[in-house]
């Protein structure tokens, strides 16, 4: 129970930090290409014996058609990319001035945004040109404000640039980063399932005895810190002119849980102890949890599963039937900040 002030005290102490620091929290992306998901993308399809064709524009023409995923991208322009699944039955022919798609397919139009740079002049007023993101860097810090997106990508050794780079975006449209970070969170594990299970003993006269016990399943609220890494991240900008953009972060984690708790001991959860607890006795014990789990979240929120062991603490606290035994359980938390490493 001594445990538990302290862990909340340091939920909010940390809480307080993400506060300040939410918008400037640094993220691993890739700069050189960023698509942008448009609604109302082109989207079609070509039926068989037709054809479908498209202008290419002078830019485009230095821009190399690739594979990824899956995925062919022909590219139309220095902001537009036909994509068409490599499964499907086309064929496309690419020339300078245009591509025809032709065969029984289905296709859409993706868009990339190209940047926008700020430049410290030696008077030190700040220019603006426009550019495509030519940086050896593969991290920097973004923040979201209106229609801008900014980039502040991290310096490499061989690469030396004052320039910050932002992403001015029309209504609708959909900025998105895949990232990834390790996150602190706290989290309430509500519901465990513990596994039933066996003692052995070694009685009188060299006879041993076994006692049974069953499974169970406990409902608490308890105070956990989860420690883990995302594997799979992104965070997606949605800009909306004059009624409130939508920022939206989603993370799929793998990490460590530690917590502490307490439990009440009595003779239904001692009765496959060599001397378990009778009548109306009950010894309040503390309990120390580990565990390992997967969780998923939704900007702050997040929920879990999670596999572990729970460690009572003190005298008669290997009465427990459930000592340092292993149990699932369900999670829910606020994640309280992000950092990268």
């Amino acid at each position: 129970m001594k445990l538990l002030p302290i862990l909340c005290c340091l939920a909010l102490s940390l809480s307080a930090f993400a506060q300040n620091e939410a918008l400037t929290f640094r993220k691993s992306f890739k700069l050189k290409t960023i698509h942008v998901i448009m609604e109302g993308n082109e989207k079609g399809k070509v039926d068989k014996g037709k054809t479908k064709e498209w202008s290419r524009t002078e830019k485009s023409k230095r821009s190399k058609n690739e594979k990824a995923d899956g995925v062919q991208k022909y590219y139309i322009s220095s902001t537009q990319v036909l994509l068409i699944d490599e499964k499907e039955n086309h064929k496309a022919t690419v020339t300078d001035d245009k591509i025809v798609l032709a065969g029984e397919c289905e296709y859409a139009i993706e868009y990339i945004l190209t940047a926008q740079r700020e430049i410290l002049s030696s008077d030190g007023k700040t220019k603006t040109a426009q550019a495509i993101i030519e940086t050896n860097a593969e991290e920097g810090f973004i923040k979201f404000t209106d229609e801008k997106v900014w980039v502040n990508p991290l310096l490499s050794e061989d690469h030396e640039d004052e320039g910050v780079y932002y992403y001015t975006l029309t209504n609708r449209q959909t900025l998105t980063f895949r990232f990834s970070e390790w996150v602190v969170s706290a989290m309430t594990l509500p519901l465990k399932y513990r596994f039933g299970g066996k003692n052995h003993y070694q009685g009188l006269n060299n006879v041993d005895s076994t006692k049974s016990f069953r499974q169970d399943f406990t409902t608490a609220i308890n105070i956990n810190l989860f420690v883990g890494h995302t594997l799979r991240a992104s965070t997606s900008y949605h800009y909306r002119e004059q009624v409130g953009s939508i920022t939206t972060t989603q993370k799929l984690m793998f990490g460590v849980l530690l917590g502490a708790s307490t439990v009440t001991l009595d003779k239904s959860n001692t009765n496959a102890a060599r001397r378990p607890l009778t009548g109306d006795t009950k010894l309040n014990k503390g309990l120390a949890t580990t565990g390992l789990g997967f969780t998923y979240s939704v900007n702050k929120l997040n929920a879990g599963v999670f596999g572990g062991f729970d460690w009572a603490v003190g005298s008669s606290a290997t009465k427990w039937n459930y000592n340092h035994r292993p149990w699932l359980g369900l999670a829910i938390g606020y994640s309280l900040f992000p950092f990268s490493m």
